[in-house]
């Protein structure tokens, strides 16, 4: 509240949240917004540096929003709260720029027959989930599939591979084969252009 109104503010406003160290008689929550007049930095959201560099000049914003409570576990509440937020609005707007550029694959034909041909006990990288994915590689009609034993699927069309690399295991521990790809595509939550 602000002079005893409720008024929203977006999550993407808040610069930092501090906690100042508590008093005998009450616990302080200060949270700093972005404004005109100080450097935005590179962390701001683009819609909140177009909104002050549009309404900078002509209209008055808040700086800093001060909040006093005498019950340190709420202003601990709303805190933790607040950073969560933050947390996930970040993550969800590099998700979303993640997502931006990626070019939509065609869907994987599988093998008219049934019986691909099969490689067994396949180690990929990068992981799909966890530490290792360990698991399947199908070769497909158009493109090859990689079928973790969680039962997550990686599909790799031939069209998108612009180079296949294939090194057997002579005087080497692995046999590895490295697909490079032309168009990037989602491991897990990493874009990965590598296979």
């Amino acid at each position: 509240p602000i002079n005893g109104v409720p008024v929203p503010i977006h999550i993407s406003w808040i610069k930092t949240c501090v906690q100042p160290e508590a008093d005998r008689a009450a616990a302080y929550l200060r949270l700093n917004l972005y404004a005109p007049g100080q450097s935005l930095g590179k962390d701001v959201p683009p819609s909140t540096a177009a909104v002050i560099e549009a309404f900078g000049k002509q209209q008055f914003f808040v700086k800093e929003l001060l909040f006093r409570s005498r019950e340190q576990r709420r202003l601990n509440a709303a805190y933790r709260a607040i950073q969560t937020l933050r947390k996930t609005y970040r993550q969800r707007l590099t998700a979303k720029a993640q997502q931006q550029d990626l070019v939509q694959q065609a869907t994987l034909i599988k093998a008219r027959d049934g019986r691909a041909p099969r490689i067994a006990d396949l180690s990929m990288r990068p992981v799909a989930s966890g530490k290792k994915s360990t698991g399947i590689l199908e070769a497909h009609a158009n493109g090859v599939r990689f079928t973790t034993k969680k039962q997550e699927t990686v599909d790799v069309l031939y069209a998108n591979v612009q180079h296949a690399i294939f090194q057997p295991c002579e005087k080497e521990v692995l046999v590895l084969i490295h697909l490079h790809l032309r168009n990037p595509i989602i491991i897990g939550k990493k874009k990965t252009n590598d296979v």
